[in-house]
């Protein structure tokens, strides 16, 4: 069997790549992708990265379609999300209580999630009812956004800023309004397109209290000027460059969690640790590797908690790819993700 994959670089440069399906082996799965999400990396990698071309896509739900021979709990026909990266569940990390830490992960190695099919560890993927595939999809940016919420510890009443307004950003101000957020402000961009109203419109949805945008508003100023103390937590989902302007709006002893990336030469930013000592606040990072939370993301989205229809557009396949992710980059696109279905 032959399954297609698309690969990106620098420029939007995309190709279609095929190669052999691996047989399942004992512990492993083949499953048939039927959705994957686009991510903000996936964009971050067609419009930065110039080391050759990298698999596209790690927000997965498809169909297994053939188990090893050493597989108990699943079997053909189940539908299931898979996770890009695993805790192998035997190393001293692992063993101790703390998966989060595993080195000595099992990944997709290599295939691309926005492709036809995928041999993965049977460990890796996670069964589901009740959701069609695309809203499954969400399952890996809302756990990268619980993984946050989490690290952060989110408390009933803290007031929480989130810098930025992609997917994940508006599912972590989702989850810290679940959380009891007292006081919800977005800092969005200020650029004027279809992707960008209809963030604002969801953050909206959601319960977003405030909405600050970059270059419009004095964000520091603007904040303060609601709330003199500052704010308990603070996310930070837009560039690296923004983090300076995260501290200046978290409180004494306030956390702040960073998030985002940049892959084109912004990832440096001077800070000023004394400041940050003197006020004794948290600087915190996130980084959801290997995969942990995918049960509960789920069942937030079955339990309607998390409504996927806020945040997902329409499809676009292998021939369409290129025009559909010059568009999500270009803001042009009126949803907040869109994602790719092989067929």
């Amino acid at each position: 069997m032959i399954s297609r994959g698309l690969y990106g670089g620098r420029g939007v440069r995309l190709e279609i790549r095929e190669q052999e399906v691996r047989a399942p082996a004992s512990d492993e799965v083949l499953v048939g992708v039927r959705c994957c999400g686009v991510c903000g990396t996936d964009l971050n990698f067609v419009r930065d990265w110039s080391d050759g071309l990298v698999p596209l896509g790690h927000e997965i739900a498809g169909e297994i379609l053939e188990v090893g021979a050493g597989v108990r709990n699943l079997r053909s026909g189940d539908r299931v999300t898979v996770e890009d990266c695993t805790m192998c569940g035997n190393c001293l990390d692992c063993k101790s209580g703390h998966p989060e830490r595993c080195r000595n992960m099992h990944t997709l190695q290599g295939q691309p999630g926005m492709g036809e099919y995928l041999t993965v560890k049977a460990a890796s993927v996670n069964r589901f009812e009740g959701l069609d595939f695309a809203a499954a999809a969400l399952t890996e940016p809302l756990a990268v956004a619980l993984a946050a919420v989490r690290t952060s510890q989110v408390a009933l009443g803290d007031r929480v800023v989130v810098l930025g307004a992609g997917a994940i950003g508006l599912l972590i101000a989702a989850l810290c309004r679940i959380a009891g957020a007292s006081d919800l402000t977005l800092v969005a961009s200020n650029r004027d397109t279809r992707a960008n109203q209809v963030k604002l419109e969801t953050a909206r949805k959601i319960g977003v209290s405030t909405i600050l945008r970059t270059g419009i508003h004095d964000v520091t100023a603007a904040y303060l000027g609601r709330n003199p103390t500052g704010a308990e937590q603070v996310f930070v989902t837009s560039p690296p460059k923004t983090l300076p302007v995260a501290l200046s709006v978290a409180r004494f002893g306030g956390t702040v969690n960073m998030l985002g990336l940049d892959f084109g030469g912004g990832a440096s930013v001077p800070l000023d640790v004394n400041e940050l000592v003197f006020h004794k606040q948290r600087l915190l990072t996130t980084f959801a590797e290997p995969a942990i939370g995918f049960s509960q993301a789920t069942a937030l989205i079955q339990s309607g908690a998390i409504h996927p229809e806020w945040f997902l557009g329409e499809p676009f396949g292998f021939e369409t790819a290129e025009q559909r992710l010059k568009e999500a980059l270009a803001g042009e696109l009126a949803c907040v993700k869109t994602y790719f279905m092989p067929g």
